[in-house]
């Protein structure tokens, strides 16, 4: 389990812009079976589901282009050695 927070914080050279908070919080778990040449893995990223923000970048026209992080992401993987 992993949680990350993030305080508001400024991302321009003049500090105007304020990137807003974050909580982020994912898991995993993983089962290996026969001296490691099966893994079974679960993991969940993003769980409690919250839009945030990453790196701001400036269009040039006034405005400032903010890509958004992936929503909840549940997975499974399976990994064998041959």
């Amino acid at each position: 389990v992993n949680f990350n927070h993030r305080d508001e914080s400024p991302f321009s050279d003049n500090n105007a812009g304020i990137l807003n908070p974050v909580n982020d919080l994912g898991a995993s778990f993983s089962l290996s079976f026969d001296d490691d040449k099966f893994v079974l893995s679960m993991f969940g990223r993003n769980l409690l589901n919250r839009l945030h923000d990453g790196a701001h970048a400036a269009t040039g026209f006034g405005g400032f282009f903010s890509p958004a992080a992936e929503g909840r992401v549940i997975g499974a993987e399976f990994r064998f050695k041959i």
